[in-house]
């Protein structure tokens, strides 16, 4: 990956809206890269609280889908189990993968988004504000 210099990197956020229980998988496009950039950190903040369970729950995945939206890079997933809770007004790392800890490298007109999958009959989660620190590539 090239180089980027940390004094450059950018914080970009967006306000998801809470989503119902029952809803089945939604992608919230959270960040479009501006120019060829990294995104190094990945985080939300929960205005309300949602407690994790390990039959009824959402995980959180955040997916590159690419300029037209039909990509399906998965860069980052957190699954909300038993004891894996989202705690109003406190942020909430969204781990990079392994495969992209160091930062996940985008195109400039690529797309983020935050994809909410169902896990039995689901949980509420959100609203939340998703903040994403990038850096221009060169």
């Amino acid at each position: 990956m090239p180089a980027y210099m940390p004094c450059e990197a950018n914080l970009a956020t967006t306000l998801v809206a809470q989503i119902a229980a029952a809803t089945a998988t939604q992608k919230d496009p959270i960040f479009t890269a501006p120019r060829k950039c990294v995104v190094l950190e990945i985080a939300l903040t929960p205005q309300t609280a949602t407690t994790g369970n390990n039959t009824n729950t959402k995980t959180l995945n955040v997916v590159n889908v690419g300029p037209a939206g039909a990509g399906t890079t998965q860069i980052s997933t957190t699954p909300l189990p038993t004891g894996t809770n989202l705690v109003a007004g406190q942020k909430q790392a969204l781990a990079l993968n392994a495969a992209n800890a160091a930062g996940h490298a985008m195109a400039a007109g690529e797309t983020l988004s935050l994809e909410t999958v169902l896990v039995g009959t689901g949980v509420i989660v959100g609203p939340h504000l998703v903040s994403i620190v990038w850096a221009p590539l060169e």
